[in-house]
Formats: C-alpha cells, sequence, structure tokens
C-alpha cells in the first residue's frame, strides 16, 4: 500500500505532535530533536535504498 504525500506528512505530524506533547516541558526540546533525526535517518535510508536498487539494476551495462 502506497500513502500519498500529504498522508506522510500528516503521520509525521501526529508522530512529532505525540512525542513532543508527552514529553515533560523541561525534556519538549530533546523531544523534537529526536524525532527529526529519526525522520532524516528515514529519508537517508530511503535513498540509499533506491540508489541499491538502480545500481544494481544497471549492473547488467557494466
Amino acid at each position: 500500500m502506497t500513502m500519498l504525500v500529504d498522508e506522510q506528512r500528516l503521520m509525521r505530524e501526529v508522530g512529532t505532535d505525540l512525542v513532543v506533547g508527552s514529553a515533560p516541558p523541561e525534556k519538549a526540546g530533546s523531544a523534537s530533536a529526536m524525532t527529526e533525526t529519526v525522520q532524516e535517518s528515514r529519508h537517508f535510508a530511503r535513498h540509499r535504498r533506491a540508489r541499491q536498487h538502480l545500481d544494481c539494476d544497471l549492473s547488467p551495462f557494466d
């Protein structure tokens, strides 16, 4: 199942709100930074998988 970009953005925002909202006020900045780090790592992992797939598809032409 593929989600639309807007649905993915909504899910990220809801997830961030849940994490930051459940943290005590003095830890809200740390919670926000953690969710941003997770989102960035997922972004890089998606691009790495796409690049590996592309490399795999082009290997017969090497």
